[in-house]
């Protein structure tokens, strides 16, 4: 039977849950040697992938990426963190930014499968959608 990358990342993830340092890295040896006597070291990346989404889902943490056309400063980041806080019922947020002059103006958030687009771009081209009707 075929294991899944998702299912290595939950098995990785129950063998080191509530573990010590010591047993964690004996736990990461192990479960290395697991994938390369399977010869299934080429889906390691997708392993961390879905590792960090079930650790990050289980400690409440969120992760979220911000463009700006400008830099955040760290008043404007700390609220953006808070709002996604609540929003996602999350006890930590990871926000990665991004300065894109392209937007103009204004945020855009992106979080999971969804998009809070708030930019000056977004809103002057949704006008210009509005006015040529």
């Amino acid at each position: 039977m075929k294991i899944t990358s998702k299912q290595y990342a939950q098995a990785l993830y129950e063998s080191v849950e509530g573990k010590n340092k010591k047993e964690i890295e004996e736990a990461i040896r192990n479960f290395a040697r697991l994938l390369v006597v399977r010869r299934e070291t080429a889906m390691v990346s997708e392993i961390i992938k879905y590792f960090l989404e079930i650790s990050e889902k289980a400690e409440a943490v969120a992760r979220a990426k911000v463009k700006t056309a400008r830099p955040l400063d760290k008043s404007t980041a700390a609220e953006i963190k808070k709002y996604l806080m609540r929003l996602l019922a999350a006890k930590e947020i990871i926000l990665e930014t991004e300065i894109d002059p392209g937007i103009l103006g204004g945020i855009v958030i992106q979080y999971k499968d969804k998009v809070i687009d708030g930019s000056l771009r977004a809103k002057l081209e949704a006008l210009r959608e509005k006015m040529k009707r």
